[in-house]
């Protein structure tokens, strides 16, 4: 009778959340990261793109299958050869490894801007680690200092002269200035090579383009019908459609995190949705920082989100930023506005938008010297009260399914490394 209800409620979500996901989908601002020719068993059904300070690009993208019952959420940072500024450095506790000790990934992001006094702006989790101690399982280089040796485990690491690499676990390391293990190959010379499947679960991947650009993927996972995660073969495939000649499996399971600093913000946030429902305490931690420093001069505006959503007769805010060149708040220039393209769908008072009862999309538009120089959409849909109570009781019930099995699943890291 339990697994009749639970597998009822998990199809039903689906449903759910497949439509929400036809409704939310967004016209990326760029093609697309991922070739779909190259995906073996998923397709796009929605890419969000978003800019990071210091000229990162952002991806949150939405898979499924062919008869759209298994959904896969992954987010996606791409950071090009040609930004100079950005690079990859490795994170441990309170910035030094002198022992052993565990912390998020958003501590070590801020441990390492207070002792290096540099701006991340982005986190991942690293290498596995002993759940116990945090000892990190291979290879660790901070600031040219090798932390721990390679010891067989690959490896992704940055060359004194900025070069990204990723190496087999026997790999040289005298020539590298941040390193991170990982625990196996997922793409070599471009063809897929993860040498075993393993269980689905929330993973995380770094990989690097023929022309240098380097990704990091993180897939949510063990958190059906929102996300199922992947197995290594499927990481593997989703890096290769990503465009990664070669790619790494980093870490995993409740460790999979990701936080970025969007323009026009001024800290790193969480972005995926952790197994456990929290951020976890990790060993080594894998970060992108920018030597790009604010300017002060507007350049241009961004919005929070591409895709802006509200009830109908109802009044959300729409975020927007005016920013300079790296992305780092100004001040808006004089005489600039929020404006309805069709206001039949809404209107617009300073941020704040008000919707009519009309349903569909529209859009907002910056406004400087009688010219749009940005743009958003706006969704407006109708939530009756008798779907939202419904929506509320199906995700009740799903909330005490997925905490007994993070409850299940933390007890079988923290005593088994599982």
């Amino acid at each position: 009778m339990k697994n009749i209800l639970r597998k009822s409620l998990a199809v039903v979500l689906s449903v759910i959340m497949i439509l929400l996901t036809f409704v939310m989908s967004a016209s990326a601002a760029s093609a697309s990261a991922i070739d779909q020719s190259k995906l073996e068993r998923y397709h796009v059904t929605s890419e969000k793109v978003y800019s990071v300070v210091g000229g990162i690009t952002e991806r949150e993208i939405v898979l499924n299958n062919d008869s759209l019952s298994y959904q896969q959420y992954i987010f996606v940072i791409e950071v090009t050869p040609d930004n100079k500024d950005t690079t990859f450095v490795i994170g441990y506790n309170d910035g030094d490894a002198d022992e052993w000790k565990m912390a998020t990934s958003r501590d070590q992001a801020h441990a390492l801007e207070e002792t290096r006094d540099i701006n991340v702006v982005a986190s991942f989790n690293g290498d596995f680690f002993n759940t116990r101690t945090g000892e990190p399982t291979g290879l660790v280089i901070m600031n040219g200092e090798t932390v721990q040796a390679s010891n067989g485990y690959p490896f992704f690491g940055i060359t004194k002269d900025g070069t990204p690499v990723i190496r087999n676990g026997n790999g040289r390391t005298d020539d590298l200035q941040e390193a991170i293990a990982g625990y196996c190959i997922l793409v070599e010379n471009g063809k897929c090579v993860a040498g075993e499947t393993g269980k689905l679960a929330p993973r995380t991947a770094v990989g690097i383009r023929d022309d240098g650009t380097v990704v990091v993927c993180v897939n949510d996972g063990r958190q059906d019908p929102y996300s199922y995660g992947f197995d290594n073969d499927e990481m593997a495939n989703v890096m290769y459609a990503l465009g990664c000649n070669t790619a790494l499996n980093l870490d995993g399971g409740a460790s999979s995190t990701i936080l970025t600093q969007r323009e026009g913000t001024n800290d790193i946030e969480l972005r995926n949705q952790p197994s456990n429902g929290y951020e976890r305490k990790l060993g080594a931690s894998l970060h992108i920082y920018t030597k790009a420093q604010p300017t002060g001069v507007f350049d241009h505006i961004s919005f929070y989100e591409p895709v802006f959503r509200s009830n109908v007769e109802k009044t959300i805010n729409i975020d927007v930023y005016a920013v300079d060149a790296n992305g780092y708040t100004t001040s808006f220039p004089a005489g600039g506005y929020l404006a309805v393209a069709d206001e039949s769908y809404g209107t617009i008072n300073g941020t704040k938008f008000t919707a009519t009862d009309k349903t569909g999309r529209t859009t907002v538009n910056y406004i400087l010297d009688g010219q749009v120089i940005a743009s958003a959409e706006i969704e407006v849909y109708k939530q009756t009260s008798i779907s939202e109570f419904f929506n509320q009781v199906v995700d009740f019930f799903n909330k005490i399914r997925h905490m007994i099995e993070r409850v299940i699943e933390e007890i079988g890291e923290r005593l088994f490394g599982l």
